[in-house]
Formats: structure tokens, C-alpha cells, sequence
């Protein structure tokens, strides 16, 4: 996360926290979300929603919670991303990705050598494509050891 990011989190909180106590009750809590579009929904249960915040169970969110928990749905949303990047390579919809896949995708700019590079690159398994679970690993930063599948 960038400062920007950390800096609108705590802007959050504090416009939440309409007490100016330090910490977020549950009808603060169901104040502010009533005029979002949460509030709106009638499939959120706001209670609920403040029950999983408020990690101590204290009756009332700490920063320290309110920062875990948007943390938490910015890796949730991180992860939607990887899994819809995912799905696009995945043209066949098989649930992995091939060097077919790759070849439609990426076009024919890139020759054999190259994609069988891509591949050996996430193929952690070694079976020649990459899964769900492979692709994510890649995403993070993770290298299988890069020699081709024989």
C-alpha cells in the first residue's frame, strides 16, 4: 500500500469516528454506513460486518482493526484481479493455462522458445501448463526453476 493509500484509510476512520474518541462504536459504525452505499443494500448486515472489524470484541473498532481489516479486502481485491488476469490467459476456459493459450493470447510475436520460457517460468508442478494456484504464486513473485518440462 502507498501513503496515499494509508493516508485515505485513516481519513476514513476519522470521519467514522464521529465522536472523536479514538475508536469506532456500533452506532457510529451504523451511521456512516447508512449513508453509503452499503447502507443501501439490504443483503449487508452491518452488525455482522461490525463484528468481523472489531477483532477484539470490544464493542468498538481501534484504528488498528479498521487498518487490518482494509487491508485485508485490498488483498481480497488484489487477488480478484490476478484470478480475472488469470481467466483471460485461460482462453479455453480449461482451468490452466497452455502454450496454446499463450499463443492466442500473446500473439504471434513471441516463437516457441519463448513461451515455453513463460511456462517453465510458473510451472511449478512441472506438467507443462500453469494452474490457478501456479499463476498466483508467479504473481507474488515466485519462480519455478525455470527449466522447460521435458
Amino acid at each position: 500500500m502507498t501513503d496515499t493509500d494509508v493516508d485515505a484509510m485513516k481519513t476514513a476512520f476519522e470521519e467514522m469516528d464521529i465522536k472523536k474518541n479514538g475508536v469506532v462504536d456500533l452506532d457510529e459504525f451504523r451511521q456512516v454506513l447508512s449513508k453509503s452505499k452499503y447502507g443501501q443494500n439490504s443483503s449487508v448486515d452491518i452488525d455482522t460486518l461490525f463484528a468481523d472489524v472489531d477483532l477484539d470484541q470490544t464493542g468498538a473498532i481501534k484504528y488498528s482493526e479498521f487498518l487490518a481489516a482494509c487491508l485485508q479486502e485490498s488483498l481480497y481485491l488484489e487477488d480478484d484481479r490476478v484470478v480475472d488476469a488469470f481467466n483471460k490467459l485461460d482462453v479455453d476456459h480449461s482451468g490452466q493455462i497452455t502454450r496454446s493459450n499463450l499463443k492466442a493470447v500473446l500473439g504471434k510475436d513471441l516463437d516457441d522458445e519463448a513461451i515455453n520460457r513463460i511456462i517453465a517460468e510458473a510451472d511449478f508442478h512441472k506438467d507443462g501448463v500453469i494452474n490457478l494456484d501456479e499463476f498466483r504464486r508467479c504473481m507474488r513473485g515466485e519462480k519455478a526453476d525455470g527449466n522447460p518440462v521435458k
